[in-house]
């Protein structure tokens, strides 16, 4: 507990003010769970409802769902993290959306003070039944409830997903290096009995070692496996969408509505990116051990060595990388095609349009 106290002390105090850190779970945190999960729940709901009072048209379906996914994929990563009990950034993007809605009345105070300024309507399209004048500030207050809670979730998870990650690529490199270590032994020293108990020692070492780096690689995926793969469909859809809202804005030239929507479309696309680089980090490590043997003359060695090195660079001829839902591999190719995909969807949208 020391141990993760240190390395893991802004990724405890990022998860600890939502609930989410997994060490002591009282019954507080439990209720602060339940009330934060209201909180994400009921505004996407809110959400929903302004189909219900609004005239439904496809324009304004997508202007909704494009808000929606991007509070679904919070939600998700949220309960993924529950369930199993990039920051500088996010924390502008929470900053700017904060002040969107009341950014004209900030002003309007400062720079027209004789005049009288309206207060901004808020850009997420909801509907709460009641007078939206009298209510605009606890509308505002539950918007920004629902933002933070859900970006907290999103980059306190991220954080610990790589570093989690980070932790995995660490003992491919001890296991690489061991390899490494233990093949120069052979070539430097002169054989012997005790030098080749040695060497197979260290050998044997190395490969527990990346068993093990890929034992824990797949318990951690196995158990985020149906949310993780939730969350890669979300986060092509709501990229989609926002890159749609996006055109749109841009055609009206509603430049707050397009910057809007583009926080929305750059956060999709900084967190994909991030999660297939740790992804690719790991393929990369995974293989390293493979190119040492590869690289050093393992032909020198004894029989015995051989055959054992041997079996080490059978298992290279099978590809390994962080697979999610069965399907997706993480790698800058995995993002590549997440975002070829996405275009993709704009591309139909904006056509039929």
């Amino acid at each position: 507990m020391i141990s993760i106290a240190q390395h893991f002390r802004l990724h405890r105090n990022v998860l600890f003010v939502i609930g989410l850190w997994p060490y002591n779970q009282s019954k507080f945190v439990k209720l602060q769970l339940i009330l934060f999960l209201f909180v994400q729940t009921s505004f996407i709901v809110f959400q929903l409802t302004s189909l219900i009072t609004a005239e439904c048209t496809i324009d304004l379906v997508i202007k909704i769902l494009s808000t929606i996914f991007y509070f679904l994929f919070c939600v998700t990563h949220y309960i993924s993290f529950w369930i199993n009990a990039y920051t500088v950034f996010a924390v502008c993007c929470v900053f700017m959306l904060s002040l969107l809605p009341i950014l004209p009345w900030i002003l309007g105070t400062f720079l027209f003070a004789n005049e009288s300024q309206p207060l901004y309507d808020i850009q997420i399209v909801t509907e709460y039944f009641v007078d939206k004048e009298k209510t605009f500030y606890l509308t505002l207050l539950h918007t920004y409830a629902s933002l933070y809670i859900g970006v907290t979730a999103m980059v306190g998870g991220g954080m610990m997903l790589i570093a989690y990650l980070i932790h995995i690529c660490g003992l491919f490199s001890i296991a690489s290096y061991r390899m490494e270590q233990s093949l120069i032994l052979n070539i430097n020293e002169k054989p012997n009995l005790r030098n080749k108990k040695e060497i197979d020692k260290k050998i044997g070492h190395a490969v527990d070692v990346h068993r093990t780096a890929i034992e824990l690689s797949e318990f951690f995926i196995s158990n985020f496996h149906g949310t993780f793969f939730c969350i890669i469909a979300m986060m092509v859809l709501c990229l989609s969408l926002n890159l749609y809202q996006i055109s749109q804005s841009a055609l009206h030239q509603n430049i707050d509505e397009c910057l809007f929507h583009l926080i929305f479309a750059i956060d999709m696309l900084i967190y994909s990116f991030i999660a297939n680089y740790s992804g690719q980090e790991v393929i990369e490590h995974y293989n390293d051990i493979f190119s040492v043997a590869y690289s050093v003359q393992w032909y020198t060695a004894p029989v015995r060595i051989q055959k054992l090195i041997l079996f080490l660079l059978e298992r290279s001829c099978k590809n390994y990388g962080v697979r999610v839902g069965g399907l997706f591999i993480t790698s800058l190719e995995g993002f590549a095609t997440l975002f070829t995909t996405s275009i993709s969807y704009f591309t139909v949208m904006y056509s039929t349009q």
